[in-house]
C-alpha cells in the first residue's frame, strides 16, 4: 500500500508539471465576422443617436425637410417600382 501511495504522488507532482494551459485560436473568418460584429454596433450606435436628435427636432418643430428632398424621393420611389 505504501508503494502505491508514492506512485501516485510522483505521478501528482509529474502531472502538475506537464499541465498546459487551453489556447484557442480563432479562423480568418471567425475573425471578421468579429471584427463585422464591432462595425455593426458602432453603426447601431450612431443610427440611435441620429434618431434620438430627429425625435427632438420633430417634437420641437425644428425638423424641416425641403419640397425639393421630398420631391426626389417620391420619383425615386415611383422609377424604382417600375424598374
Amino acid at each position: 500500500m505504501k508503494n502505491y501511495n508514492n506512485n501516485q504522488v510522483k505521478n501528482e507532482k509529474k502531472t502538475d508539471k506537464t499541465r498546459k494551459r487551453d489556447q484557442i485560436s480563432l479562423s480568418k473568418e471567425a475573425l471578421e465576422l468579429q471584427n463585422f460584429k464591432g462595425k455593426l454596433q458602432a453603426t447601431s450606435k450612431e443610427r440611435e443617436e441620429r434618431i434620438t436628435r430627429l425625435k427632438r427636432d420633430v417634437k420641437q418643430g425644428d425638423y424641416n425637410v425641403s419640397g425639393e428632398d421630398i420631391a426626389k424621393k417620391m420619383l425615386d420611389q415611383v422609377i424604382n417600382k417600375f424598374v
